[in-house]
């Protein structure tokens, strides 16, 4: 039935010939050492991204239960990612197709081990293909670590090392990496974000599934939505010209410092040092890369100075900041965190999850709720019901409820929830993509929520945090493009980076508790001519905020990180209190100085300037061109 003719690639691992079909079609032969059980699943499945399988054939087994295998599958004819250089637009579609192409794997169960830009290949109809499967595995919960360890050199994540059992965060974080080269430095938001989140150190500060990838990238396309608000496009301009203020949601690109994830990670890899075969001349190397690491309008704490007056400033001339900056000489240093890492991890710690005093599970009368049993409390573990408003009780059989486990409600297709006084945590993605949620009640006892717990919930409209929240993770509220108002508590301590990125806010407060306001916590979208005309990633019948704001920064605050603000159309006036330390820069980036609004490919500049009054002690660090504020110190 096929005619091997030559060969195409020749590895330590595998030979790939070209043959031809019987029917005079093109197949490719693999004789290679893998598990027949991936490629059965990928037969029976028919994965729409990955070659079609014809016939698996067990040439032999060893000693060790390895077995040979023969593949025949469809010839793909294309160029692979490595050989292609794609414009901005092509990177992202390519992207979008690759989250689907893997998250279709971790369906099936299986984990790729190997994603890099050689192995994706794009055909002639612009369909990508992972066209190399060898090093795949299925995933086993029971195992510690792999059998045999199997990577490339820049693509394989820390845990490939053998310390650990590779699972689908493994190709998470070779998806980053992958990311990184087809976007060539090219990573404006959110792609800069995604890379730095995929290829973390610590696998769970990964990205929990390629869907969340995907929707980050959907809104980078501005393309995508133009034809539907086009019509729109010239009443909104309007508008914004005359209010002379436009609003965007926010964005963010979360890093963390991972230094001591590696100090352990190594020496964990230095107790169980296994050997690792690579393919022909690669050889293992740690992919070190350095993470970098609500106000309304009245809302000013009684701590406050008296309110600030143009005449009330000792330098009256304004000067506009390009590369230098006219700050008196202090001790402080611009990179110091005022301790919101220790804070972090130690919070982190005091909510976690813990098996202490479990008793078993079970699932509520009616079938509604999933939970753990506790020797004192219930822990919500999943949603079983099919109403779409979810109801949470007090408690169950006596015990009070008081914890929403990890992805308890992830992708439910509810449309409320309400949550007792009696909960006290929210952990990470506990409602993350609940694409119907509109309202969440969280009770008034609630102290912590944890990373992405409401993450690209995108109707989610109202939120009522309650008065004893203490943790708000980092992507918290991310994508939710409905999300209006928040206001937080003063308990809060921690506010994670880019808590409230890509929203819609246009009531927001600062909690007195907090020190230091994280990167890309409030901030808008950036705004690139290369990204095409400007248009909000905002669905078609959300109405944006186009009101002129004017912010104070109240004096508990001690930093504001890099593009804490940046990109809110509307902000053009802030007042910083005394007691804030260190300005990073882009901290305010791409405020209203130099927007551009597009109308039939006619471009009308705002003239409007960002004015930011600041103490005269105020650091502003690592100031560049791109900070173009009109700065008048007091």
């Amino acid at each position: 039935m096929y005619k091997k003719i030559s060969v195409i690639h020749k590895s330590r691992q595998s030979i790939v010939w070209l043959c031809e079909r019987s029917d005079g079609g093109r197949a490719v032969c693999k004789e290679l050492c893998s598990d027949p059980k991936v490629y059965e699943k990928l037969k029976a499945a028919e994965c729409r991204y990955i070659p079609k399988i014809y016939e698996i054939n067990v040439i032999s087994e060893n000693e060790q239960g390895q077995k040979s295998l023969e593949i025949f599958e469809e010839y793909i004819e294309g160029k692979t990612l490595q050989e292609l250089s794609l414009s901005y637009k092509e990177a992202v579609r390519a992207a979008v197709q690759l989250c689907r192409a893997v998250d279709g794997l971790h369906m099936l169960g299986i984990i790729h081990r190997d994603i890099k830009p050689s192995n994706i290949m794009l055909d002639g109809s612009g369909c990508l293909k992972i066209v190399d499967m060898s090093s795949a595995r299925l995933f086993k919960e029971e195992m510690d670590k792999d059998t045999v360890c199997l990577g490339t050199e820049g693509f394989a994540a820390p845990e490939q090392y053998g310390y650990a059992q590779t699972d689908f965060r493994t190709d998470i974080f070779a998806l980053g990496q992958t990311l990184r080269l087809v976007f060539e430095n090219r990573e404006r938001f959110p792609v800069g974000y995604i890379i730095s989140r995929c290829t973390s150190f610590d696998p769970d500060k990964r990205f929990k599934s390629c869907k969340q990838i995907e929707f980050l990238l959907k809104i980078s396309q501005p393309s995508k939505i133009c034809a539907v608000i086009a019509a729109a496009a010239i009443v909104v301009t309007a508008v914004c010209i005359s209010q002379n203020s436009i609003t965007e949601p926010s964005a963010a690109e979360s890093f963390e410092t991972a230094a001591v994830y590696v100090q352990e990670t190594a020496e964990s890899s230095a107790e169980t040092s296994a050997p690792v075969i690579t393919e022909t001349e690669q050889t293992f190397t740690a992919p070190i890369t350095d993470e970098q690491t609500v106000f309304s309008e009245a809302d000013v704490p009684e701590n406050e100075p008296s309110e600030l007056t143009e005449t009330s400033f000792v330098t009256s001339e304004s000067k506009l900041i390009s590369d230098t900056s006219d700050v008196s000489e202090n001790d402080t240093d611009p990179d110091y965190d005022y301790g919101t890492e220790e804070l972090r991890l130690s919070l982190e710690a005091e909510y976690a999850s813990s098996d202490e005093g479990y008793t078993g599970s079970d699932i509520s009368e009616g079938f509604l709720f999933g939970y753990d049993i506790y020797a004192d409390h219930i822990v919500i573990t999943s949603y079983e019901g099919n109403d779409t408003e979810a109801v949470i009780p007090n408690e169950i059989d006596g015990l009070p409820v008081t914890e929403i486990a990890d992805s308890a409600f992830a992708f439910k297709k509810i449309t409320s929830v309400t949550i007792p006084d009696s909960v006290k945590v929210i952990q990470p993605s506990a409602f993350l993509m609940c694409s119907s949620l509109e309202t969440a009640s969280l009770g008034k006892n609630v102290e912590y929520i944890g990373m992405e717990a409401f993450m690209s919930c995108e109707k989610l409209r109202t939120v009522n945090m309650g008065e004893k929240v203490r943790y708000i993770g980092d992507q918290c509220f991310a994508g939710n493009a409905r999300l209006e108002k928040i206001i937080m508590p003063d308990t809060v301590e921690y506010l994670g980076e880019g808590a409230f990125m890509l929203c819609n806010l246009r009531s927001f407060n600062i909690p007195a508790g907090v020190k230091v306001i994280k990167p890309y916590t409030f901030n808008g979208k950036p705004y690139s001519e290369d990204d095409g005309p400007y248009m909000s990633y905002l669905p078609p019948n959300i109405e944006e905020d186009m009101s002129t704001v004017e912010k104070i920064i109240p004096s508990t605050v001690k930093k504001i990180e890099h593009d804490a603000f940046s990109g809110i159309r509307s902000l053009e006036k802030v007042t910083v209190s005394e007691g804030v330390e260190v300005i990073s820069a882009f901290a305010f980036h791409n405020c209203p100085m130099q927007d551009y609004v597009w109308v039939n490919e006619t471009k009308a500049r705002r003239e409007c300037v960002f004015t930011l009054y600041l103490p005269e002690s105020t650091v502003i660090s690592d100031n560049t061109e791109d900070m173009s504020y009109e700065i008048i110190r007091y």
